[in-house]
């Protein structure tokens, strides 16, 4: 049986604790919150050893896991329905994003989307295609 928490077709996007793979309650977040963001079709376990060895120095570590196939915009949408719940805790400590590839368009766009918040300290990109994934027009003709 597929663990609830990974079951992204029966619960939607998740935000877990990197550690014990629950969701994230504002309990969890007692230091600044990094938050982990897989790229297209992968999922959000995939940066989990990352994500434990960021824990190890001093910060809270949560795995944002979302359906690729939904779009950038739902899934900027649905981090930003996720972080919601965290507001106080975010508020004292302040969060950031780490992604790989499409994760990493996912957070510039949840970054432009909520350009207000001043909880959003920063952004780390792993291999995203930030000039596009198709450069060479023969590929495509």
């Amino acid at each position: 049986m597929i663990d609830p928490v990974f079951d992204i077709i029966r619960t939607g996007a998740t935000l877990v604790n990197s550690g014990d793979q629950k969701w994230l309650v504002p309990e969890s977040v007692n230091g600044p919150l990094i938050v982990f963001v897989h790229g297209f079709t992968s999922h959000g376990r995939y940066l989990g050893q990352l994500a434990e060895y960021v824990n190890g120095h001093g910060f809270s570590t949560a795995l944002f896991n979302y359906d690729s196939y939904r779009g950038i915009d739902v899934a900027a949408n649905d981090l930003r329905a996720r972080l919601e719940p965290l507001s106080r805790s975010l508020e004292k400590h302040g969060y950031a994003i780490v992604a790989h590839s499409m994760g990493g368009l996912l957070a510039l766009q949840h970054a432009v989307m909520h350009r207000t918040s001043s909880f959003l300290k920063g952004i780390a990109l792993l291999g995203v295609p930030n000039g596009g994934a198709l450069r060479n027009k023969r590929l495509v003709s």
